[in-house]
């Protein structure tokens, strides 16, 4: 999967491509901890896509995984999956490979914008 990386985990969990890892340890939201109803991405154990379902008017997150109809995160295995990179700056891609990796991606910024990455 290529995943062999210094700034990947010792463990990796993927989701089906229709499922997500809800990280709710509570079963009775009762008990939640007074982050779950915000967007608090330093007390949360993860990325939380219940979030993309905000309400403006109490700025309040539902708890409600059910919610959520994708993965964050699982390999692409359709076509139809994939990721498009848009740019006003063609020549940027000219050093992407063909498949290009979220990796690449990383390298490609860094080197459009003079970043040199130890």
């Amino acid at each position: 999967m290529g995943m062999d990386h210094p700034r990947c985990a010792p463990i990796i969990l993927i989701s089906k491509p229709d499922k997500w890892l809800a990280y709710y340890w509570w079963l009775d939201d009762a008990a939640a901890p007074p982050f779950a109803h915000t967007v608090d991405i330093h007390a949360k154990p993860g990325y939380d896509p219940v979030e993309l379902f905000i309400d403006p008017k109490t700025k309040r997150i539902p708890l409600d995984a059910s919610l959520v109809k994708g993965s964050h995160g699982a390999p692409a295995i359709a076509p139809e999956q994939s990721s498009i990179l848009m740019t006003t700056q063609p020549e940027w891609l000219d050093s992407l490979p063909v498949p290009t990796r979220d990796t690449d991606v990383f390298a490609m910024l860094c080197r459009a914008f003079g970043i040199e990455v130890g």
